[in-house]
């Protein structure tokens, strides 16, 4: 029974971290000026109280890269700077697969086969999950805890999906039938909903999908 605070992930996720509402830390959005030194985060008390701090993951903040945590952690490992339009180059997740040889199969921030930097199509990811943005934020994350040695710590494994790329490991991929069904919902009217929902449900019916027939 729990409600997020904002339907975009960044401002959410500041919601998350801050443990303050949107409406009091002022991020609506994907981006904006660094938050306010004074603006607290779970990680900062934990570290005021002699614990070794650290996040992992899908961390993105409003002040990409996260200076508003970097007083609060010992360590970050971002990985939404790590992929995009230049590959991930000179970036940890990139180093990585560059160290596995799996550079050209990532899929982990767009469908390189398909235009456009993001899709709401889907399939099987070209990477093995020990590859995946999930398996290298757990290796990353399991890292820090074992680098706390005795020391108490607190770690936040932030998984990146169900946010796009669509490219889960095939096993988990073949956990759902060909024949889910969709919510009853599906086809519903929006003709009651404010005007900027109706015209993404039109947009989106509209799209060209390149891996799924319409229906």
């Amino acid at each position: 029974r729990c409600y997020t605070q904002n339907p975009i992930c960044t401002p959410s996720r500041t919601s998350i971290l801050s443990g303050q509402y949107v409406h009091n830390h002022g991020y609506y959005g994907l981006c904006g000026p660094p938050p306010p030194v004074d603006l607290p985060s779970v990680l900062q008390q934990f570290r005021r109280n002699g614990y070794r701090t650290g996040i992992v993951g899908k961390v993105h903040t409003p002040d990409e890269p996260t200076n508003w945590l970097a007083g609060h952690c010992d360590a970050i490992v971002d990985i939404c700077t790590y992929h995009g339009e230049n590959g991930g180059e000179g970036k940890p997740y990139g180093d990585f697969l560059d160290s596995l040889g799996l550079r050209s199969k990532d899929d982990s921030g767009r469908l390189p086969e398909f235009p456009g930097n993001q899709q709401n199509d889907a399939r099987p990811s070209n990477l093995p999950y020990r590859a995946s943005l999930e398996g290298f934020t757990v290796t990353e994350t399991i890292r820090f805890m074992d680098e706390s040695g005795d020391r108490p710590f607190f770690a936040i494994a932030s998984l990146p999906r169900p946010h796009e790329c669509y490219t889960p490991d095939r096993k988990f991929w073949e956990m759902y039938p060909a024949d889910l069904a969709l919510p009853p919902t599906i086809h519903n009217s929006a003709a009651h909903r404010p005007p900027h929902f109706q015209a993404m449900v039109e947009k989106l019916k509209a799209q060209e999908w390149f891996i799924e027939p319409k229906t």
